[in-house]
């Protein structure tokens, strides 16, 4: 076979060999043109040329529109090429103009998904490289782009970390944070974090250190590891302390509050939101401000001031439509329908909710719309009709199970056996509550646990057992809340 492929690559141009050669340097599956360029320093459309020169000598396949891919036996050879007529310092100098070429790719396209969030500078783009990544039109283009390529990207942070560019590996998990955000690709994430916490430390960069630490302790939090995800952010913030970036503490003190929300450790939660809050007020940054506001609103919620509550994500989302970010707006709305929730108004809980699930729905966010057809189901249980919650409930743990967000799955496991106790259908009430209840004590989370146990307790012939867990557990909380929960647990003893 490596006859064979000799001849097929000796009748090949100059240009059309190095290019061939070359892509035994790229790591991934498959490749478009674009990243094929930046390993020649060429144009994409005198790349796209040479690759249908190697297409139609059989050394590459075209798998799509502007996908390629190597057959094994040929990614090897077109590899032995690359040691054998490539030297060390030009084979290196091509895998950093492709890294460097995914991470402004990568960059543009989450600048587009999430345009407040912070960006740490990019390295300089060397002189002569050809290929310039792609321009995308919008968000929807952006969010293609990244599912396309997410795996080469993983690919790329271990590459750049085993071929000795540690400032590459940290920035490329960095620049990808608002994309593994919204997908919750919780192992990549973690993963590729972890290579580039070790990265950012070795160059001695703190507050890149403190990009990564907080980029960590967000996929921590997103997968139901609050205590471990609290422990970063507050890493975090002491580096940005230490600092003396104020913008960095606003960031770290929200990222800190939302971790200790998923703990409901409420009286904290909002002290960093009131933080953030006043810091992101003083910056004049209004996204920020329209942000911690729907925080800080989220826990006043949870301490049982509704009209309070109801009044903070009202002015949040005026702020996030004057500056035309729907999704925010939307979250917004969701708050605001549970406060509408608990103070009776169900017809304006509804109209809340159903205008947020169609923004997700428009903006194909599947994190935002799996949790937000929670509360949903919610007004649907308040307004009694159990058997629609069921619809949401179901639809909402199938969604968070796609995504691999286990715990918020749970919670509408729990939710669906409410639903089913309400409609007197006990035994699948039980079954729901005990699944919940599996995953919650996995995952650790303390006080989503208690409210499953107390749950279950509700609709088993012999409660003892779990309201002796569930009660150890709520005594660890003090707010009102706990409290109430503490009561219920108190009456089904009795």
């Amino acid at each position: 076979m490596r006859t064979v492929f000799a001849w097929s690559y000796r009748a090949l141009t100059p240009d059309a060999g190095r290019l061939f050669r070359r892509l035994g340097l790229h790591t991934g599956a498959e490749f478009g043109a674009g990243a094929a360029a930046a390993l020649v320093g060429a144009d994409v459309r005198a790349t796209r040329r040479l690759l249908d020169d190697l297409v139609g000598a059989h050394l590459v396949e075209q798998i799509g529109p502007d996908r390629f891919q190597f057959h094994d036996l040929l990614r090897a050879y077109a590899t032995d090429q690359a040691r054998v007529d490539e030297t060390p310092e030009s084979a290196r100098a091509a895998r950093r103009d492709l890294l460097l070429w995914y991470l402004r790719a990568a960059a543009a396209a989450c600048a587009l998904i999430s345009p407040h969030t912070s960006r740490a500078a990019l390295p300089q783009t060397p002189e002569g490289l050809g290929a310039e990544p792609p321009e995308f039109a919008d968000q929807v283009e952006a969010l293609r782009w990244l599912e396309v390529e997410h795996a080469n990207l993983v690919v790329a942070v271990r590459h750049a970390d085993q071929s000795g560019m540690p400032d590459l590996a940290w920035l490329l998990h960095a620049v990808l944070r608002p994309f593994h955000a919204r997908s919750n690709r919780f192992d990549d994430w973690i993963e590729t974090g972890d290579i580039a916490l070790r990265a950012v430390r070795g160059l001695g960069d703190r507050a890149g250190e403190a990009e990564v630490l907080e980029s960590l302790g967000k996929a921590h939090v997103q997968r139901g590891w609050a205590v471990e995800g609290a422990v970063r952010h507050r890493e975090s913030l002491a580096i940005r302390r230490e600092l003396g970036d104020r913008r960095g503490q606003m960031v770290s003190a929200n990222a800190l509050g939302l971790a200790l929300l998923r703990d409901h450790r409420l009286s904290e939660a909002l002290a960093a939101f009131e933080h953030a809050r006043a810091t992101a007020i003083e910056l004049d940054d209004a996204h920020w401000t329209g942000l911690t506001t729907t925080n800080a609103a989220e826990v006043r919620c949870d301490l049982g001031d509704f009209e309070a509550g109801r009044d903070l994500l009202t002015e949040a989302a005026e702020v996030f439509r004057a500056l035309g970010d729907r999704i925010w707006e939307a979250e917004s709305l969701h708050g605001r329908s549970r406060a509408h929730r608990e103070l009776g108004d169900l017809e304006a809980a509804q109209r809340d909710i159903r205008a947020a699930l169609a923004v997700a729905r428009d903006h194909d966010h599947p994190v935002a719309e799996a949790f937000w057809l929670i509360e949903s189901g919610r007004v649907e249980v308040a307004a009694g009709r159990p058997e629609r919650a069921l619809v949401e409930y179901q639809r909402s743990a199938a969604m968070h199970r796609k995504v691999g967000d286990r715990e918020r799955e749970a919670v509408a496991l729990d939710a669906t056996g409410e639903a089913y106790a309400r409609l007197g259908r006990v035994e699948d009430a039980e079954r729901f509550h005990r699944g919940a209840v599996v995953v919650l004590r996995e995952l650790g989370n303390r006080w989503q646990l208690a409210v499953a146990l107390v749950n279950l307790a509700a609709v088993v012939d012999d409660p003892a057992e779990a309201l002796a867990e569930a009660g150890a557990l709520a005594a660890g909380f003090p707010d009102p809340e706990a409290r109430a929960l503490w009561e219920r647990a108190a009456r089904l003893a009795r």
